[in-house]
């Protein structure tokens, strides 16, 4: 997801993505930096959708190794790799409604595009893949 942080910095600590039923695979989330499309260091964790107890449509969260700030008025994106098709994990559409708080505004959904390498914007204000998700201080 395209996520514009509000007026003030933010301390996220873990990042997460929601169990649609049936998952079992684990994900790879990241921030990622969205005017290089760099990956911000120390963002990169795994969840586990095969966790002990987690409920379907419930997140899964993965502590970051260290906190990561995410600067006032300035966008990001947190992005899961996710395989498409039959045998994998399903994930929520880019039509999923993402609910926000005043520190940050979901501007759309991302995906990945290989033939630029880049990643590209793929619905409209507060819609989302997914959905992830971050924890913040």
């Amino acid at each position: 997801m395209a996520v514009q942080i509000g007026g003030a910095a933010l301390l996220v600590e873990a990042l997460g993505r929601a169990k649609h039923p049936g998952n079992i695979e684990t994900h790879q989330l990241q921030i990622v930096d969205a005017v290089s499309g760099a990956s911000l260091p120390g963002s990169l964790v795994t969840v586990d959708m095969s966790a002990p107890g987690l409920s379907d449509n419930a997140f899964a969260y993965a502590m970051l190794p260290s906190a990561i700030t995410l600067a006032a008025n300035t966008n990001y994106y947190i992005v899961s790799q996710e395989t498409a098709g039959a045998g994998h994990d399903i994930f929520y559409d880019a039509n999923t409604v993402i609910q926000t708080t005043a520190v940050a505004v979901v501007t759309s959904g991302v995906y990945f595009d290989t033939a630029t390498s880049s990643y590209k914007p793929a619905s409209t204000l507060n819609n989302s893949y997914g959905p992830v998700d971050f924890k913040y201080d």
